[in-house]
């Protein structure tokens, strides 16, 4: 219980187990002012994150039992605004965010009108390349043959079934640390789970290139398309494909590094490519050049890496 003066205040709360302090929220706050006629205050925002969301009210002060409420997002990546729920006499909603950076407002009136408001920046975690798997090749499987059927194609490689294929990613990623449902779902992507539709591939399945290594679509002198690296085989093209990953998330990364030795060993002999692209996506969110901070990319598809995230990683882990 807290006895404020009239004033204005930082109030912290600071929450902790025993092995430490897990979590703090801090808000400004202002006591009771002296007030004639209906009014309302928003003086905070305060959220509780779970599996069906963030659950968000106000901290709110009002002598009006008829205030109601309305809560909007701005999502800053895309430059939109949108309405949570509109006006309604509970201070509280649930919000699903995805992955990304938004403004959370709350509004209340009175009867008399709109009397107060108050915004606050939300940032949703991004998801770490680097780290411990969290599906298994079962699930990978089934996310898989809920949607195609696995080609014939690769019947004699050295992943003729799709749990083979699974299997060899999540090898493949545990060596190098690697998460595989991040590996794994951008190949579905780039390669529209295997089936490389006419309408978009460059790449030939024969080159085993599940993420579109060193695509750029471009005519070279010689008329031809350039379609990018190719490989032996189903664990070369995996491999090079978690190598190139790590690349991008892991600072000062060096073909020396891998567990294995590196496939494409040639990309390091690019200065531009140490100083530049090594390291510079930590997160899946990042590997869309509109969205990383340095200006490069994997892809230069808007929003890709948050595709990846929502259409393709959250749908896989969901099982």
């Amino acid at each position: 219980t807290w006895k404020p003066a009239k004033g204005n205040y930082w109030l912290r709360v600071e929450a902790k187990t025993r092995d430490g302090i897990e979590s703090d929220y801090t808000i400004a706050y202002n006591p009771a002012k002296n007030h004639s006629g209906k009014y309302v205050e928003i003086q905070g925002i305060y959220m509780q994150e779970d599996a069906d969301g963030i659950r968000a009210g106000a901290v709110h002060e009002t002598n009006d039992s008829g205030v109601m409420f309305r809560w909007m997002v701005y999502d800053v990546d895309k430059g939109t605004w949108s309405t949570i729920s509109d006006w309604k006499a509970s201070e509280w909603v649930t919000w699903k965010p995805k992955a990304g950076n938004y403004w959370l407002r709350a509004e209340a009136k009175t009867r008399d009108g709109i009397e107060s408001n108050y915004t606050i920046a939300y940032q949703m975690a991004k998801f770490e390349i680097m780290g411990t798997t969290r599906t298994t090749v079962a699930k990978m499987a089934k996310f898989y043959k809920d949607r195609y059927t696995y080609p014939a194609f690769y019947a004699d490689s050295e992943a003729p079934t799709i749990e083979d294929f699974c299997r060899i990613y999540i090898e493949e990623c545990a060596a190098e640390g690697v998460k595989a449902e991040v590996a794994f779902c951008q190949s579905m992507l780039e390669t529209g789970f295997l089936q490389y539709p006419d309408a978009t591939a460059v790449v030939d399945p024969s080159q085993y290139n599940f993420a579109g290594l060193d695509t750029t679509g471009a005519i070279l002198p010689d008329g031809s398309i350039d379609v990018g690296r190719s490989y032996s085989g189903v664990r070369e093209g995996i491999r090079a494909h978690v190598q190139r990953l790590k690349a991008w998330a892991v600072k000062d990364m060096t073909p020396e590094k891998y567990v294995y030795p590196c496939i494409d060993k040639d990309k390091f002999d690019s200065k531009w490519w140490r100083n530049t692209i090594i390291g510079s996506a930590p997160y899946v969110e990042w590997l869309g050049k509109s969205e990383n901070p340095s200006g490069f990319g994997w892809a230069t598809a808007p929003n890709y890496g948050y595709i990846v995230r929502n259409n393709y990683i959250d749908k896989l882990l969901a099982l």
